[in-house]
């Protein structure tokens, strides 16, 4: 049904991206919503949390280094977005890079719970403890 749908429709908008990409990845085709996200020329911040989210569920060090691409291309705005950051983190903490997360979590000055969550995934019990740690000298 997307397929016919994305065929058919002459002019897409973002929202139309947005809606096929969120199917894509809540029926588990991360895949098709990374090919989806290749086709945007301009994506807004909603787009590119779903391409983290994407990335997120595939884990592989493919999507590790599309994270890592579409975070150094995204605009600086974008950082003081706590969804985006905890989508990033959670990307790269199912990937398997622990050391840039810490990095991005550390320099972010807005921590939320869903980031506290997110940063568990990579080796819970010492990032546990480091962010009681933090939060407690905050």
């Amino acid at each position: 049904m997307l397929n016919y749908y994305s065929t058919k429709r002459k002019k897409k908008t973002l929202a139309t991206y947005g809606a096929m990409m969120k199917g894509y990845i809540k029926n588990n085709m991360p895949n098709q919503a990374i090919d989806l996200f290749y086709k945007i020329e301009n994506p807004d911040k909603i787009i590119i949390m779903f391409v983290f989210n994407a990335c997120a569920s595939l884990g592989t060090s493919e999507a590790l280094d599309l994270t890592k691409k579409t975070l150094e291309k995204m605009p600086k705005t974008f950082y003081s977005d706590s969804y985006i950051l905890c989508s990033v983190l959670d990307a790269l903490m199912t990937c398997g890079d622990v050391k840039y997360a810490e990095s991005i979590y550390n320099s972010s000055t807005n921590k939320t719970l869903p980031m506290y969550g997110a940063m568990m995934k990579g080796n819970p019990l010492i990032l546990i403890i480091k962010c009681i740690n933090r939060a407690s000298t905050s």
